[in-house]
C-alpha cells in the first residue's frame, strides 16, 4: 500500500531546491529492502504484528545485554538520540551486561543504569579500568531547535527500524522481524489506555516502562469543549456531549493545530529556522512535540516525581513509546512535505533547507542504506558509519522502504481549518470580554489559536501562581497591515544560575484595561477568548552539544538563554484590519509546566515587525 507517496512535481521541487547534486554510493553498499513496508498505527495492529515489533524490541535490548556497545543493540540505538560521547574500554569491544550487573530488565525497568551517557564509574569498579583504559565512541546527537529536527530523526528512525528487522529476520527465536515496522501512537486521538495506547501498558510487554508518567489523562469536565470533527477519538467533543471528558493530551496539541501547521505554515514557521545555534524552534516542534515531551509524557512539575525518560533527551530513547511518538511525528512531517513540496518555487519560504546537512549518529555499517549514502569522512570505528547521510536522501520516505496508513484517518482536512479561519476572519478577531471574563458568543470571539487547541483548556492553567505571570505593553504598527510581511513574537528566557529546565509558555493578547490575575487565567472562558499562541521548550541538557562547541558531559546544564519565536502575523493582521485597532493592548506571559519557572526568568515580551 503506497498512501503517503510524493507526487513526482513534488519530489522534483524539492530536489532542484536543495540542489540535485547527485552523490556518489560507497564502494560496496548493503544491500536494502525494495518492498515498501507500511508503518501502522499501534492501535491497528494484529495481534502478531504486535507481537513480531515486540519480539524485535526484545532482541535488541538482548543485544544491549550481550554486549552494550552493540550499535544494533537497543542500548546503543537509546545512545543514538543525544549522546555525543561515550566512553568505551580500549580493548574490549564485547562488554556484557553481566559483566557490570545483574539486572536482566534494567533497560526502561529498573533505577539501575540511570547514568545516561557515561557509564564509566561501573566499568572503573566493576572491571578494575583506569581513566587510560578507555576511548571515546560516539553514539549521535539530535537535532533540536533548527531546520534539521525533523530531517534528524527521520534518518535516525530509518536505521532503528533497519535494526528492528534485523533483529531475528529468520524467526529462530520468535516471530520473524523481518518486516517489521515503527508503529506510530497518534497522540491527537483519546489513547486507548490509561494515557498511552494500550500495548504500552502491557507490564509484561518490553514495551512497558516504569520510567514515564502513567497519571489518567482525562482532564476535569469543565474541560469539554465543541469540535468540527465527528470522530470522538480526536480531541474535542461535539458540544451536545455533557458526559465525556476529553483527553489531557488536548491540552497540549490537538489535530486541530496540527492540520493548520500542515496546510497554513510555511518552511521555516513549520520546521525551524535554517542557524546552527539553538533557539530557532518551528511552530511544529515548539507547539506540539515540546509540550508532549515535556509536560505530557514527562514528570515535570510533579511533587515526589519519578524519573520520566521522555521529559529529558538524553533518556528519551529508552523509553519504547519515544519510538511510536516520534513515528507520527515524522508521519505528519511527510504529510507537509506532501502538501506543500509543490509551493516550492525560486528558493521561497516553501522550499525545505538543510538536505544537504550530514545526520549525526553512528551506526552498524552492516545495516541496509538509503541509495546514494555517503558518509563524508572516514568510519571513526570498524564496524560503523560516522554518520546517517544527507537529510535529503530521506526525503522520500518510500525509496527507502516505508510508508503509512490510512492516513485520512489521523489528520483532519485542511478545508476544515480553512473554514475555521474563514469564521475568525469574518468576526474581525474582536477578543470580546463581558464584566472581564466571560465570552458573548463562543462562535464568534474564541481566539483563532484557542480553537485550533480545542479551546485552549489545558492543565497548567490550574497551577498558575502571580509569580508566573508577566505582562507587556503591546504597541502596533502604523503601517497599513499589506506591509507587514512578519510579527515575530519573542519569548526569551534569561541565563540564569539555574539548571535548564522545560516550560509551557501560553500568551494572551488582552485589553489592556483587564488586570490578568491567575484567577483570571483559570477561567476556561477568558483562555478561549485571549489565548494568542502555547508553546513549549524541552530542556535539550548542554546546549553547546547541540552548536556544536562541546558535549553532554552531564544531565542538565546550567540554563543558557533560551528564544521561541512564534509568528503572530495572521493574528495582527486581523486586530489592524478590525474595529480594535485603536485599542490599548497588553501581551501576557504565562509560564508553568516546572517548579522552578518563574515569569521573572522572562525578558519583557516583545513583536519585531518587518
Amino acid at each position: 500500500m503506497k498512501s503517503n507517496t510524493l507526487s513526482s512535481l513534488a519530489l522534483a521541487t524539492l530536489a532542484a531546491f536543495i540542489g540535485g547534486c547527485k552523490l556518489t554510493s560507497p564502494p560496496s553498499e548493503p544491500s536494502r529492502h525494495d518492498e515498501v513496508l507500511t508503518r501502522k498505527n499501534i492501535d491497528a495492529l494484529t495481534d502478531n504484528e504486535l507481537k513480531a515489533y515486540e519480539h524485535a524490541i526484545a532482541r535488541m535490548k538482548k543485544k544491549s545485554r550481550d554486549n552494550i556497545y552493540d550499535p544494533q543493540g537497543f542500548l546503543w540505538q537509546a545512545w543514538v538520540h543525544n549522546c555525543p560521547t561515550v566512553w568505551q574500554p580500549k580493548n574490549q569491544g564485547v562488554v556484557p551486561l553481566a559483566a557490570l550487573s545483574t539486572q536482566q530488565d534494567w533497560i526502561g525497568n529498573s533505577n539501575e543504569f540511570l547514568q545516561y551517557c557515561d557509564f564509566r564509574p561501573l566499568l572503573k569498579s566493576k572491571l578494575g579500568l583506569g581513566d587510560d583504559d578507555f576511548v571515546k565512541v560516539h553514539p549521535g546527537q539530535c537535532e533540536h531547535a533548527k531546520d534539521t529536527f525533523l530531517h534528524w530523526h527521520r534518518a535516525e528512525f530509518y536505521f532503528f527500524e533497519k535494526a528492528l528487522q534485523n533483529a531475528d529476520p529468520e524467526g529462530k527465536f520468535g516471530p520473524s522481524t523481518k518486516n517489521v515496522t515503527v508503529p506510530f501512537w497518534n497522540f491527537t486521538k483519546a489513547p486507548t489506555g490509561q494515557r498511552y495506547p494500550k500495548a504500552f501498558e502491557n507490564t509484561h510487554s518490553p514495551l512497558y516502562s516504569i520510567h514515564r508518567n502513567m497519571k489518567p489523562a482525562l482532564s476535569p469536565s469543565n474541560n469539554r469543549r465543541s469540535s468540527t470533527v465527528s470522530d470522538p477519538n480526536f480531541c474535542g467533543f461535539n458540544r451536545s456531549d455533557s458526559t465525556t471528558d476529553k483527553p489531557l493530551s488536548c491540552g497540549y496539541t490537538s489535530p486541530y493545530l496540527l492540520a493548520y501547521q500542515i496546510h497554513f505554515n510555511n518552511w521555516r514557521e513549520f520546521g525551524g529556522s535554517p542557524y546552527n545555534r539553538a533557539g530557532n524552534f518551528g511552530a511544529f516542534e515548539a507547539q506540539i512535540h515540546n509540550p508532549m515531551h515535556a509536560i505530557y509524557a514527562g514528570c515535570e512539575g510533579q511533587s515526589n516525581r519519578p524519573v520520566c525518560f521522555m521529559e529529558d533527551n538524553s533518556q528519551a530513547g529508552f523509553d519504547p513509546v519515544f519510538y511510536s511518538f516520534h513515528a507520527f511525528i515524522d508521519f505528519a512531517y511527510g504529510q507537509w512535505l506532501q502538501t506543500n513540496a509543490a509551493k516550492c518555487v525560486n528558493n521561497n519560504e516553501y522550499c525545505v533547507t538543510g538536505g544537504r546537512m550530514f545526520m549525526r549518529g553512528t551506526q552498524s555499517d552492516s545495516l541496509p542504506v538509503p541509495q546514494g549514502f555517503s558518509e563524508g569522512k572516514t568510519k571513526p570505528v570498524e564496524g560503523r558509519f560516522a554518520n546517517m547521510g544527507r537529510a535529503e536522501l530521506y526525503f522520500d520516505s518510500e525509496k527507502v522502504g516505508y510508508n503509512y496508513a490510512d492516513p485520512s484517518k489521523e489528520f483532519i482536512d485542511g478545508e476544515v481549518i480553512a473554514q475555521l479561519i474563514k469564521k475568525h476572519r469574518d468576526a474581525g478577531f474582536d477578543f470580546y470580554l463581558q464584566d472581564g471574563t466571560t465570552r458573548q458568543s463562543i462562535d464568534t470571539t474564541a481566539s483563532l489559536f484557542s480553537e485550533l487547541l480545542s479551546y485552549g483548556a489545558h492543565a497548567p492553567a490550574s497551577r498558575v501562581t502571580e509569580s508566573q505571570i508577566k505582562t507587556s505593553k503591546l504597541i502596533l504598527p502604523e503601517a497599513n497591515f499589506t506591509t507587514i510581511n512578519t510579527a515575530q513574537l519573542k519569548i526569551v528566557r534569561k541565563p540564569m544560575d539555574i539548571e535548564d529546565y522545560s516550560f509551557q509558555a501560553d500568551i494572551y493578547l488582552v485589553p489592556a484595561s483587564v488586570k490578568v490575575t491567575p484567577e483570571v487565567i483559570k477561567n476556561d472562558d477568558f483562555r478561549a477568548s485571549h489565548l494568542a499562541v502555547s508553546t513549549a521548550y524541552w530542556a535539550l541538557g548542554d546546549h553547546s552539544a547541540h552548536d556544536g562547541h562541546g558535549g553532554h558531559s552531564e544531565h542538565m546544564s546550567k540554563a543558557s538563554s533560551v528564544s521561541l519565536d512564534q509568528e503572530l502575523v495572521h493574528l495582527i493582521g486581523a486586530i489592524l484590519r478590525g474595529k480594535n485597532k485603536a485599542k490599548p493592548w497588553q501581551l501576557v506571559l504565562v509560564v508553568s509546566g516546572h517548579e522552578a519557572a518563574t515569569a521573572d526568568h522572562f525578558e519583557p515580551l516583545k513583536i519585531e515587525f518587518k
